[in-house]
């Protein structure tokens, strides 16, 4: 069974009157009862959810008195063993109420009479009225970016106080979304019936897409201030509608009525809706005409229990009472009906049963957890639970950061700036990876792509099928696009089906592609996109039509990686070969360090011993190719016809497809390459930026000292440069010699073994060729070469992190000089658990794929490690073409000391080249690097130098601008953090 455990507190009113004398004794008896309670629930709490009116009046230092309070609540909790996460929406005194005579003030007043004013308001994020909502709540925004206790991250929404949050536990999920019910009430008049909760504020907060977003929850909660029974007739029916949407929440909790409450609606049969008005965590009520005053002090507790016959609802209600002597004991309510728990409960269904799948933690058939038996339907266990659409938006938002910055940078002319938004524009402007499918036709490659997107989408036909290239990549809904020569293209919307594409990708209704479609493009939301590949299903290379390969030519040479189909079934029938063709591809691609996957298909129609020489073929033509050490993996005998497709089926894929499946997902997540680590790396840059552009704006206001002190501080920072740039140099100069040194102990080792081979021939016996014996010693040399190229490239990753660290700490230095705004600082703090790439994205690696491969899969940075890994991953350096210069005509040695020293020279020969390009790969390592520091510092620093000479205020309209792109960085940065966690 797993359980999630949490408190729900509501109106503490921090700075309410009489409150400094009254609450501390209060406080200790709501830290016995937490004890107590605690023993009660079984287990330590997972979240306390506070639903608003934390502070009276919403001001900074009435914030600042409530996390004080909240960090003694915090060491009460942890001495229990509980380390719990906030959560938190506002209220109507969690705000800096404006003067109600002002303009935009009364017009929101006319909220449900004049329909223009929400319109604007929900339409422009940047309209006055929002503006107006977003400077109200400033403080409480603040507090929770910079509260230690707040828990991160959670995908922002419309308005300050809207969120999500997702909570896993011991393989089940609890969703929390936050609304800000508030926003309206910005006077004090009596606005019970009058507020609005709309729609679009759950949207937001769910990051555009709430289905998806529920659909990754086994259970949710709704927090709100507010009761539905304060909101307006109309937004009572959207809120039921849109919102609660019958089983959208598992319990909605709220406040603001100081008094606790609980209940549960059914209607017409549907699912029924729980809510729990909590009670006032510190209330002071006024009754009577003599004004006396009720003391009002309770919390709710709560726990959500997942078995596999499904869930249970347990609700702890508290509140002080007043006792006979006049004092007062916080514990079970006593207007509530409890049982021996002092708890009530209820069953209910979590969302994964109710849509016929099991709970995350439910046992199979076999009595294993899901994730670790043979996988059905589903993806692979390692893969995050997102969707393509999910990486569309997640794009989307990044793009929108990047050009907030571009307008910043080209309105205050900050050259290190705009060179920045330039290069991540670039980034950003990249198609996804690609991923090609090719192969001889006829070989099942439509059939084995239909297997990794889980849909019929390409057609598949016994004769030749597909005309043209089909591109199948990430979106944020299911769109069909057919490009045509000389037309507009032809659009179509989704559910997409193979009879849609048929028209224009089948030889039988488009043959020798008469209708010149350029290519069919498919925007999918499937999960197996979520990376930001693509992949791309072309004709087989060996149809002889001009019109076809020439549109399947320029797909291969932009191809990421390729999954090349061959047809093994041939074995059964005279043998198995491969063709110039397929020979001519394999190098094409090993020139261009393209990763490659080698899928035997229709192995089914063979039988074991018809296996085994067919993986012997293979494996034959492909080392006398040369190609066989480029593989990502060794090839895969399967069949892809034996894969459930669609995969609503839910049949389990067969293990040979399984392996294939995860080794091609593995090897994409470890890619540089791929559309989701390219967003990781423009969102660490637009942090850097955000800090850049506020320490410019900081530095234009420096009166003349501390002008002088930044000169200085200038002047220190390009000295450090000059050091940086030296050590980066005499770092190459290391590597290289580490790497010659290293290069003459294995060619020793490697003549020695060559000699102690051609000694340990049969005596009387004819000698080999000497091609036998580099064909019996290649693999032993090329283990030595690429021991060689992990030792120099360990050694340079981790000398270049520590001079790239120096170079970050300088220019950081140079920042804080200048002084950086609170809110700066805030963001840094939210972003930080993202620096750690390793702890979020690292993957459990086999250990026979040695360290490199565990390295890789842990890469603590798109900065050094991506280029050492560009230029010496096993895509790289290692898949490097080198030629075996033995002459046909003279393969063939007199004696044994003859033939010891062909084979020897041939090695020689090879060595010669290895280290040619292990040195000018080292080279260009340092020439990469000392450019990224110059370019880095140098713009920096420049642009520095300039507001030193522009002594002026940052005009409102840069600071909003800056406002936006701060918001629009937050709000991808915390989308991507939530990705990073569910993919870890």
């Amino acid at each position: 069974m797993s359980s999630i455990r949490w408190l729900h507190l509501t109106d503490f009113h921090q700075g309410m009157g009489s409150q400094k004398w009254l609450w501390p004794g209060m406080r200790e008896r709501v830290f016995e009862d937490l004890a107590r309670l605690q023993e009660k629930m079984g287990g330590p709490w997972d979240l306390v959810l506070f639903t608003g009116d934390l502070t009276q009046r919403g001001s900074a230092e009435e914030f600042q008195s409530f996390e004080d309070n909240l960090a003694r609540l915090w060491a009460h909790l942890q001495d229990l063993g509980s380390n719990p996460r906030l959560l938190a929406v506002p209220g109507n005194h969690d705000l800096m109420r404006p003067a109600p005579r002002k303009a935009t003030v009364k017009a929101l007043g006319t909220w449900w009479d004049d329909s223009d004013i929400s319109d604007e308001f929900w339409k422009d994020d940047t309209s006055e009225y929002r503006r107006l909502v977003a400077e109200a709540f400033k403080p409480y925004s603040d507090w929770q970016r910079a509260s230690r206790f707040h828990g991160q991250p959670l995908t922002p929404g419309l308005l300050p106080g809207d969120f999500s949050f997702t909570l896993p536990k011991d393989g089940v999920s609890l969703g929390v979304v936050g609304l800000n019910s508030a926003f309206l009430q910005l006077t004090a008049e009596d606005f019970e019936g009058k507020l609005a909760l709309d729609p679009r504020q759950f949207q937001a907060a769910c990051g555009g897409d709430s289905s998806d977003w529920l659909a990754r929850h086994d259970a949710t909660i709704l927090l709100t201030h507010h009761p539905q029974s304060w909101l307006h007739s109309r937004a009572v029916t959207s809120f039921e509608q849109e919102i609660l949407a019958g089983d959208n929440f598992t319990l909605h909790l709220f406040g603001h009525m100081h008094l606790g409450a609980s209940g549960s609606i059914r209607h017409g049969g549907g699912a029924p809706r729980r809510f729990i008005q909590g009670p006032s965590l510190f209330g002071l009520e006024e009754f009577g005409e003599e004004n006396r005053t009720q003391r009002i002090h309770g919390y709710i507790a709560g726990r959500l229990d997942f078995e596999e016959s499904g869930g249970t609802l347990s609700i702890w209600p508290r509140a002080a009472t007043l006792k006979e002597g006049n004092f007062r004991v916080l514990g079970p309510d006593p207007s509530a009906i409890l049982d021996g728990r002092d708890a009530w409960s209820e069953p209910f269904t979590p969302r994964g049963m109710r849509r016929g799948r099991r709970s995350a933690s439910a046992p199979d058939a076999a009595g294993l957890p899901s994730g670790s038996a043979e996988p059905g339907a589903g993806p692979p266990s390692m893969r995050s639970e997102l969707s393509a659409g999910d990486y569309t938006r997640l794009h989307g938002r990044a793009r929108l950061a990047v050009e907030r910055l571009s307008t910043i940078a080209q309105q205050l002319g900050w050259h290190s700036v705009a060179e920045q938004g330039q290069d991540l524009l670039k980034i950003l402007h990249q198609e996804p990876y690609r991923v090609v499918i090719t192969g001889k036709s006829r070989a099942g490659k439509s059939t084995l792509l239909n297997a990794l997107v889980g849909r019929a989408i390409c057609p598949v036909r016994r004769s030749i099928t597909t005309a043209v290239p089909i591109i199948i990549k990430p979106g944020e809904k299911e769109f069909l696009t057919v490009n045509i020569e000389g037309e507009r293209p032809r659009l179509s919307d989704g559910p997409i089906t193979q009879d849609m594409l048929a028209p224009y990708a089948d030889q039988q209704n488009n043959p020798d592609n008469e209708k010149k479609v350029i290519d069919i493009q498919v925007e999918l939301t499937d999960e197996v996109l979520d990376l930001g590949v693509m992949y791309v299903d072309i004709p087989g290379f060996d149809d002889p039509t001009s019109r076809i390969w020439s549109s399947t030519a320029e797909v291969l040479q932009t191809a990421h990686a390729l999954v090349l189909v061959l047809d093994v079934s041939s074995v059964r029938v005279g043998g198995f070969a491969l063709d110039k063709q397929t020979r001519e591809l394999l190098q094409d691609a090993q020139a261009r360090q393209c990763a490659v996957f080698v899928v035997c298909n229709k192995a089914d129609q063979l039988n074991a011993e018809q296996a085994r020489e067919a993986n012997e073929m293979v494996r034959s033509y492909l080392e006398r190719f040369g190609v066989w050490t480029m593989l990502a993996h060794p090839p895969f005998f399967l069949s892809a016809n034996a894969v459930p497709v669609p995969r609503q089926q839910e049949k389990a894929n067969p293990p040979s497809y399984k392996a294939f499946y995860d080794a091609l997902w593995e090897s994409l997540w470890k890619t540089e390459a791929i559309g989701l680590r390219r967003l990781y790396r423009v969102f660490e840059q637009l942090r850097l930026a955000g800090d850049e552009v506020a320490t410019l704006i900081a530095s234009r206001r420096a009166k003349e000292p501390e002008r002088i002190k930044l000169r200085a501080a200038l002047q220190r920072c390009e000295e450090q440069r000059k050091e940086i740039v030296e050590d980066c140099t005499k770092t190459i100069q290391l590597a290289q010699a580490h790497g010659r040194q290293l290069m003459q102990t294995a060619r020793t080792e490697l003549r020695d073994e060559v000699r102690k081979w051609v000694e340990a021939l049969p005596t009387g016996q004819d000698l080999p060729k000497p091609s036998a014996c580099v064909d019996a010693l290649k693999g032993s040399m090329l283990n030595r070469r690429k021991q060689i190229v992990e030792q120099v490239q360990q050694k340079l990753e981790d000398r270049l992190a520590r001079i790239d660290q120096r170079m970050r700490k300088s220019l950081a230095e140079l920042r804080s000089e200048a002084g950086s705004s609170a809110q700066t600082r805030q963001m840094q703090g939210l972003v930080q658990t993202l620096s750690t790439w390793k702890e979020q994205m690292e993957l459990s690696v086999p250990e026979h794929q040695g360290r490199q491969a565990a390295r890789f899969a842990s890469m603590a940075s798109f900065g050094i490690a991506a280029l050492t890994g560009q230029l010496f991953g096993l895509g790289g350096l290692l898949a490097t073409a080198f030629t075996w210069a033995i002459n046909i005509f003279t393969d063939s040695a007199d004696t044994p000391a003859e033939l010891e020293e062909d084979v020897a020279q041939t090695f020689e020969r090879n060595w010669n080249q290895f280290a040619t390009s292990l040195e000018q790969r080292i080279s260009e390592l340092g020439r990469l690097v000392t450019q990224r520091i110059r370019s880095n510092m140098m713009r920096f620093m420049e642009d520095m130098r300039t507001q030193l000479d522009d002594i002026r205020e940052a005009t409102p309209e840069e600071l909003q601008l800056f406002e936006q792109l701060k918001t629009e960085t937050e709000q991808a940065t915390v989308s991507l953090h939530a990705i990073l966690r569910a993919a870890k």
